[in-house]
């Protein structure tokens, strides 16, 4: 039975959780959490419902999943720390923060200010999601080509930049 519902939760479940910045560990974490949960209802039969058992269980994961994740947005709210009090932080004073995507994102706002101010607003609008032709526009650039080719070596900077940081080594 737990082989069979293997084979039809643990693919979807997956795929479901790396795609929301979860990984491998996570993936197992909730599955066996979820197994047992569906395990203890089980063993009470008035609780057990007559339904679809690996959409069940697939349901029970998915909540468990959101669970754990809002619990891990608790450690530490990377929205709350302005651009300055990056820029402030030293080398030995840099915090701990809960998981490597946190980091990452300290590293790219510390280094996407050292970057030109063309570069910044064109980066910003693109993660805005405006589109390549409001682009053009607001920033008066020559054409659509020029603004990706512009996109590609503002980006290519920003990454120099955050390799060449000594905190790279941790992410």
């Amino acid at each position: 039975m737990a082989q069979w519902l293997y084979m039809r939760v643990y693919g979807y479940l997956e795929s479901f959780i790396l795609r929301r910045g979860g990984t491998a560990w996570d993936v197992m974490d909730v599955y066996q959490d979820g197994l047992l949960t569906l395990y203890e209802m089980a063993k009470d039969t008035s609780v057990f419902p007559e339904v679809n058992l690996p959409g069940y269980l697939f349901g029970i994961c998915r909540y468990l999943w959101y669970k754990q994740y809002r619990k891990k947005q608790f450690l530490v709210h990377v929205q709350d720390i302005s651009n300055q009090d990056i820029m402030a932080f030293g080398d030995s004073d840099f915090p701990v923060f809960s998981d490597r995507r946190e980091l990452k994102y300290i590293l790219y706002l510390r280094h996407f200010e050292f970057l030109d101010p063309d570069c910044r607003q064109l980066l910003t609008l693109y993660r805005r999601d405006m589109r390549v032709d409001d682009i053009v526009r607001e920033m008066h650039l020559s054409s659509r080509s020029y603004a990706y080719k512009k996109k590609f070596k503002c980006m290519r900077q920003l990454i120099r930049y955050i390799r060449s940081d000594p905190e790279y080594v941790y992410i």
